[in-house]
């Protein structure tokens, strides 16, 4: 049975855990993933107090135990044992929330690595990421803090794969390197080389992605200062938990950037942060901006990014981004950006 009480879910699953907590937005991309819905996702929460309700409700750290059961039922009803190296490869940056954005903004590829291993408890404990580096190669390697269980070969392809696709975005092509996987040849090890242009092996002592000490100074196609600074100000906030946060302003932009996917209300914001949608509106005010503003700012921003991808339709980002059909997507970027969509993406690939 799922909870109910959208009190009850807040005060059980919104306490963060000091160990081994994963948040819950990957289940929520994992879901979308699937193409589940309301209707037909029941099976994702077997085993689980969750439901759809839940699930859609805030971005909160929930036990890993919770996490385990989902991906299984992921992994069951998909019926591809390939689905981490598949999710994890589809995961923009944008999707890791503040994290992802600290990196995308980097100025350099080098840079962007750091933030995902230093910040990475943000966002999953079940491992630990480290970042080591000599004259000819730097490598993050994953370093588990819990027995993983039947989803450890899972975690640790969609966390590579992740890792991997961020490279490729610097890259804007092939990468130089190899990767090396801390468990034996799986019984579909012939699909790696759909998801890695670049040599790799099992049975290693550790899993990691190890890559030519040339690509560190790649820049960020989207390199921005003033957008790295501000993500690396929400990171150190998050790690002191959200609440600590120093203004309306930066509380209510990082719920949006940890929500990828999801189009906040006031409403819906005000009962988050504890408080009358008046008065967020008023306390907003006084900073100097409104929601809407900080809502537009963040979600197109997100939507930019996406955009440079020549993988993404405009179809498929303004889903990510939670918009209900395409042609409110066109019409919100276009009150914001200025421009359609399509004639973003050309200015962009002719610049």
């Amino acid at each position: 049975m799922g909870i109910n009480s959208d009190n009850a879910w807040r005060h059980y699953y919104s306490i963060r855990m000091p160990h081994h907590h994963l948040s819950l937005a990957y289940a929520r991309i994992l879901f979308r993933h699937l193409r589940l819905t309301e209707q037909n996702g029941d099976k994702f929460f077997c085993g689980t107090s969750l439901d759809y309700a839940a699930l859609m409700a805030l971005d909160a750290e929930v036990p890993f135990e919770v996490q385990s059961r989902l991906f299984s039922n992921a992994l069951a009803i998909s019926q591809e044992p390939e689905l981490g190296l598949s999710v994890g490869r589809s995961l923009h940056l944008p999707s890791h929330g503040p994290l992802g954005v600290a990196a995308f903004s980097s100025p350099t590829l080098a840079t962007a690595l750091d933030c995902l291993a230093r910040y990475s408890a943000m966002r999953a404990q079940f491992v630990d990421l480290t970042l080591t580096k000599d004259a000819s190669q730097i490598v993050i390697s994953m370093h588990e803090t819990l027995d993983l269980g039947d989803i450890r070969c899972f975690l640790h392809e969609s966390v590579i794969s992740a890792i991997y696709a961020a490279v490729v975005f610097f890259a804007g092509g092939a990468i130089r390197g190899h990767i090396e996987f801390a468990y034996a040849p799986t019984g579909y090890a012939d699909a790696y080389a759909r998801y890695f242009e670049v040599p790799y092996q099992f049975g290693c002592p550790h899993t990691r992605l190890c890559l030519d000490a040339s690509l560190m100074q790649l820049p960020s196609p989207v390199a921005d200062p003033v957008l790295h600074a501000q993500a690396i100000a929400q990171c150190e906030n998050e790690m002191r938990a959200l609440g600590e946060a120093a203004s309306v302003r930066e509380r209510v932009a990082m719920l949006i950037s940890r929500n990828p996917g999801r189009l906040w209300s006031g409403e819906e914001m005000a009962r988050e942060l504890n408080m009358s949608a008046r008065t967020l509106l008023r306390k907003l005010k006084a900073e100097g901006t409104s929601f809407q503003s900080v809502r537009d700012d963040i979600v197109m921003g997100l939507a930019k990014t996406y955009l440079l991808d020549k993988s993404m339709t405009v179809e498929l980002t303004g889903h990510l981004l939670g918009f209900s059909d395409v042609a409110s997507f066109r019409r919100s970027f276009k009150r914001v950006v200025g421009q359609t969509p399509a004639d973003f993406i050309a200015g962009m690939r002719r610049g």
